[in-house]
């Protein structure tokens, strides 16, 4: 909110009545995911799977914010010791995660028109023109790319097997913004 809120007053707007919501709220993403993992049947490791988006009924409710979602990823972990005894099982593994998302206010203001003036430059050319930036919108987008490595304790007590785990992760980020026009 803080940085949607600074952007319009730059731009000497106000954020519209009907995102009021969003002073006190944010902008809450009602995104559906996925998270699945697969192993254990004949192979010595398992893989997880996991999908996340924001459907096109969650869209139409956001309107008139465009906002958009994406995440996709997974990971495959090892078993290095079974739980036996009094040693408990332990099992390493890395993964991968995609995320991507973008909020949009369309319209923000009516057509925008520029004029440039231009002096006698080294062709011998001048004069004057004006450039229209039509219905500009206010866009922030980001995208993220995350490793990550993990160490797991777990040990079998009766009908409960408490974990315990250790993990980094690292991620390389880009984000950004701005006014945007589609012509």
């Amino acid at each position: 909110y803080t940085t949607i809120e600074s952007s319009l007053s730059l731009l000497g707007k106000t954020l519209p009545s009907e995102l009021s919501f969003m002073e006190k709220y944010g902008l809450p993403f009602p995104a559906a995911a996925l998270d699945a993992r697969l192993g254990g049947f004949l192979i010595p490791f398992d893989v997880g799977f996991k999908f996340g988006m924001l459907p096109e009924k969650a869209k139409e409710l956001l309107s008139p914010v465009n906002v958009d979602y994406l995440m996709a990823g997974g990971d495959i972990r090892f078993p290095l010791l079974r739980d036996k005894g009094f040693i408990p099982a332990i099992s390493v593994g890395a993964g991968y995660t995609f995320l991507k998302g973008r909020v949009g206010m369309p319209n923000i203001m009516a057509d925008t028109v520029i004029d440039i003036t231009t002096e006698m430059n080294a062709v011998g050319y001048s004069g004057s023109h004006s450039l229209t930036i039509p219905s500009p919108s206010l866009d922030f987008g980001w995208q993220t790319n995350t490793f990550y490595a993990k160490v797991q304790l777990s040990k079998n007590l009766l009908l409960i097997t408490p974990h315990i785990g250790l993990g980094a992760a690292y991620g390389i980020s880009k984000a950004g913004g701005g006014v945007s026009t589609s012509d």
